[in-house]
C-alpha cells in the first residue's frame, strides 16, 4: 500500500512537470475546453508511460544486481564499497526474493487444485483451489479462501461430499 502511495505521489509530481499545472490553470480559468487536445495527450502519457518505464527500471535494476554479483563474486573483499552496497541492499529488502509460498501458490492461480490445510488447532480442511478462490500473497498475511470445502461422508469412507457455502482458514 505504502509502494503505491509514493508511486502515486511521483507520478502527480512528474504529471505537474509535463503539463498539469497548466491543465490546472486551464480549469481555474474556465478554459479547459479550449486545450482538450492537451488533456488528452497528457492523460494518455500518464496511462501508458508507467509500464514502459517500469518495465525498464526493472530491467535496468535486474542488469545492474547482476553486474554487483559479478564483481562480488571476482574480488570478494571484506569491507569493499561493493560489500557495503550489499549489506545496505539487503537490510532494505528491495530485492528480496518471494517465499516459498509466494512461488507455490503463484504456480497455481490459474488451475484447479485439490488442498488439504492444516490448522494450527489441529483440524484439516479439504477443498478445491480454483475460480473463486484467494490466496493472501507477500506482503499480505497467509490466508487462503476455497470457493469448495470438502467433507467425507460418513467419516472414514473416503467419499468426498461439497460442504455448502465457502469457507475461510
Amino acid at each position: 500500500m505504502a509502494e503505491a502511495i509514493v508511486c502515486s505521489l511521483f507520478l502527480l509530481a512528474i504529471a505537474w512537470w509535463f503539463g498539469g499545472k497548466s491543465v490546472f490553470q486551464w480549469s481555474e480559468a474556465g478554459t479547459l475546453d479550449e486545450h482538450l487536445g492537451a488533456v488528452y495527450r497528457l492523460a494518455a502519457v500518464l496511462l501508458l508511460a508507467p509500464y514502459p518505464l517500469g518495465l525498464a527500471g526493472g530491467w535496468l535494476v535486474y542488469g545492474a544486481f547482476n553486474r554487483l554479483e559479478r564483481i562480488r563474486d571476482e574480488k570478494s573483499l571484506p569491507g569493499s564499497k561493493v560489500e557495503k552496497l550489499f549489506r545496505v541492499l539487503d537490510a532494505s529488502s528491495l530485492l528480496e526474493a518471494p517465499t516459498i509460498w509466494d512461488q507455490t501458490w503463484n504456480q497455481f492461480l490459474s488451475r484447479r487444485v485439490y488442498v488439504r490445510v492444516g490448522l494450527r488447532s489441529g483440524q484439516e480442511i479439504v477443498g478445491a483451489f480454483e475460480y473463486g478462490s484467494f490466496v493472501g500473497l507477500s506482503p499480505e498475511p497467509r490466508q487462503i479462501f476455497l470457493s469448495t470445502v470438502y467433507r467425507e461422508d460418513p467419516p472414514g469412507s473416503h467419499k468426498w461430499q461439497p460442504v455448502q457455502g465457502p469457507r475461510e482458514c
